[in-house]
Formats: structure tokens, sequence, C-alpha cells
């Protein structure tokens, strides 16, 4: 069975081009999915080839790196430290990816006043899976790995690389994750170990899913509501045309 045949899922709406421009005030529904904070001086960073869902909400101090999905509803919130999401790496529907708090650093509102550079409280690493409902917090994801729907890690815990928590599972505050193991439970604990193989399989598996991602990557425009607008004036233009056509056939 392949590692992620329970975890991945259809999503019917996927995402729309991610840039790092909010999207202005409107009259009609007005859900942003970038979000700057501080008057528009702490802004997610977003890769053009990552591709962040409009019901999404992608705050503050985040960078998304190369084709990284963030699914519908998810949130990605860095109000209180950066948080680091690297690439390939897929983000579940409802997912929840919260900041942790500063603890050897500067903040984002320092970072924004002086210039200097900030450290990630929160990093997930290249070609993992945080699975639908999931709760992470002021972690590190080495690279690799995998959280199961409606797992939660604690502030200050580890995955190694490779490592993978199943769905469910909770990984309590500090807890450090060796490489390669599978933990599961709450609280979590070591139930297994994945072969350098399977690390491999799961990392193929994970980037194949930005093949689903790209296909649903025309299905929005870039702000707002404007798509509502693009199918009323399509179908316009096609009723226009259909009573040009009555006119010419009865004339």
């Amino acid at each position: 069975m392949r590692i992620l045949a329970r975890a991945l899922r259809p999503c019917a709406q996927f995402t729309r081009r991610a840039h790092t421009a909010a999207a202005p005030p409107g009259a009609g529904p007005n859900h942003r999915s970038i979000l700057a904070l501080d008057g528009n001086t702490i802004r997610p960073f977003v890769q053009p080839n990552a591709h962040v869902a409009p019901s999404a909400s992608v705050i503050g101090s985040v960078t998304v790196n190369d084709k990284t999905t963030v699914r519908g509803s998810a949130v990605v919130r860095g109000d209180l430290s950066l948080i680091e999401v690297g690439a390939h790496v897929v983000v579940g529907e409802g997912a929840v990816i919260g900041a942790g708090v500063v603890r050897d650093g500067v903040s984002p509102r320092d970072s924004a006043a002086t210039g200097l550079p900030m450290k990630a409280e929160t990093s997930i690493g290249d070609y993992s899976f945080v699975g639908a409902g999931a709760v992470l917090r002021g972690c590190v994801l080495e690279g690799e790995n995998f959280v199961g729907d409606g797992a939660v890690i604690g502030e200050g815990a580890v995955l190694g690389r490779g490592a993978r928590v199943e769905h469910r599972a909770v990984v309590a505050l500090g807890v450090h994750v060796p490489p390669a193991e599978v933990w599961a439970g709450n609280p979590a604990c070591k139930v297994g170990s994945l072969s350098p193989v399977e690390v491999a399989e799961f990392r193929k598996e994970v980037e194949e899913t930005y093949t689903i991602t790209r296909n649903h990557m025309y299905e929005f425009l870039p702000v707002g509501t404007a798509y509502l607008e693009k199918e009323a004036l399509a179908r316009e233009a096609a009723s226009a045309e259909a009573e040009s056509a009555g006119e010419v056939a009865t004339s």
C-alpha cells in the first residue's frame, strides 16, 4: 500500500497562483488568502509556483517555498515569529500552523523596524505532508515528515528527517522524534521504524501531489471574487451570441 494512500484526499477547489500582494478591500466577500500585519509591514512571501487555496490564510511573517500547497481552510499564522514552510510541502485542509514565541532572536515587528533577520521558531522541512486538521505550533519538522490527520505537534517538538506521526497522535511539548521513526498515540510514542526505501517512496509521493495542484491552478483569479464577474461576463457574451444567431436565422 502506498504510504499516503489514506492521507491524500482530492481537493475540488484547490488554489490560485500565489503572490505576496494582499487583496484590496471590496464591497463583497473579502476573505484574503495572503494577509499582511502591522500596517502592511509584516508580509508573507509566497513563491510564484507555490499555491494557496482561496479559502486558506497565510498571515504575517511566513515564507512558503517552491511547489508547496496550502489547501482549503488551512491557516499558517506568523504573528509571533517567523514560520518557514519548505519546498514540496502539502498543508492539508483545515490544518493550523501557528508561530511559537520568540526564544532567541527578534520578533517580526522588531525585524520590520530594524531590518534585523529573524530566526524561524516554526519550520516545516522540504517534502513534508501535514494532514487535514493537524495542529502544529512552534515546532520543527526536519524534512520528509508525515503528520497525520488531526495530529498535534506541541511547541518545541522536533521531528527528525523522515519521521512519521500517525493520525490523531499527540506529540508533547519539547519531545524529539528521532529520524525515520513512526510514532502514534496520546501521548505519542514509538510504534515502528521506516526503511530508507520507505522514506524515499514517501518523498516521491509528496512530490507527485504538485501535479494535482497544477491541474487546478487556473480555477481562480488572483483577487477575491473576481472569478464570479468573469463567469457573469461569459454568460452575457454567450447569451448575446445566441440572440445574434437567432436573428440571423429568422432574417
